[in-house]
């Protein structure tokens, strides 16, 4: 299954083997042309990439990571494997899975996955490479729910 035909099953449902789309997939709209909520909440986003700093899980003594216990696995805690510019790590408390979210500056995302350090208001962001998720650091950014 590529990546577009996984992103299309998350907004439409998967297709049965051997049964093909007599459309083209909806493509996830920008923000330009989606007409949000006035209010949303202001998060907190960081960024991750599939490296084994940002996704393993590590052994912490003092605060600081002194062994990896497990390493990443690259993929999403669904089994879907990321997507830079749809995957987004969330609390599914707060975003349950598959909301469309959109973070003011950065635009649509998927709510796909979650992490040991995701809660309350947190956003996750999946980029590719791990200068990119440090580079981006943390910003707060206000997220609304999109729904079609």
């Amino acid at each position: 299954m590529t990546r577009r035909d996984w992103l299309a099953s998350l907004l439409v449902g998967p297709l049965m083997v051997g049964e093909v789309a007599d459309e083209e997939p909806p493509r996830v709209p920008c923000s330009c042309d989606v007409e949000l909520p006035a209010s949303g909440a202001v998060h907190r986003v960081t960024f991750y990439c599939p490296c084994d700093w940002c996704c393993g899980v590590w052994r912490v003594e003092d605060g600081r990571r002194v062994e990896l216990i497990r390493p990443a696995s690259g993929v999403t805690s669904r089994g879907h494997p990321p997507i830079e510019g749809c995957t987004v790590a969330v609390d599914p408390r707060v975003w349950p899975y598959g909301s469309l979210i959109h973070i003011d500056g950065i635009g649509l995302r998927i709510a796909s996955d979650c992490g040991q350090d995701i809660r309350g208001r947190r956003l996750d962001i999946f980029v590719d490479s791990h200068e990119e998720a440090v580079r981006r650091g943390r910003v707060r950014r206000i997220a609304r729910m999109f729904v079609p």
